[in-house]
């Protein structure tokens, strides 16, 4: 039973597959609309990462440390902020802080 459950959480997961790869990608086209002052395409591509990120963290939380992943939901909420406050600095330094965390998983 054991080995059963095992194998559900970890199946198809190979790292940087599927929605484990979206949330990478979506952080650095993320960084990128920052950069660029996209606000607009800044905001769905949020709306992306946060869709990615959902399907993802509940299989990390039994599987990863939990501060890192409480974290990087702390910096999705606060990137909602920087980009409707089209603050660039702090949009790009919480970017990176996600980039940071995201490269553990």
């Amino acid at each position: 039973m054991l080995v059963g459950f095992a194998f559900i959480l970890g199946a198809g997961w190979d790292g940087r597959t599927g929605k484990s790869a979206e949330v990478g990608k979506s952080i650095d086209l993320l960084y990128n609309n920052i950069a660029s002052e996209n606000w607009p395409a800044a905001l769905a591509t949020l709306d992306e990462l946060e869709r990615a990120w959902a399907a993802v963290r509940n299989r990390l939380g039994f599987i990863e440390e939990r501060l890192p992943l409480f974290q990087f939901e702390t910096d999705l909420a606060r990137m909602r902020g920087a980009l409707i406050a089209e603050d660039r600095s702090a949009g790009l330094q919480l970017a990176l802080e996600m980039q940071a965390i995201w490269a553990k998983y």
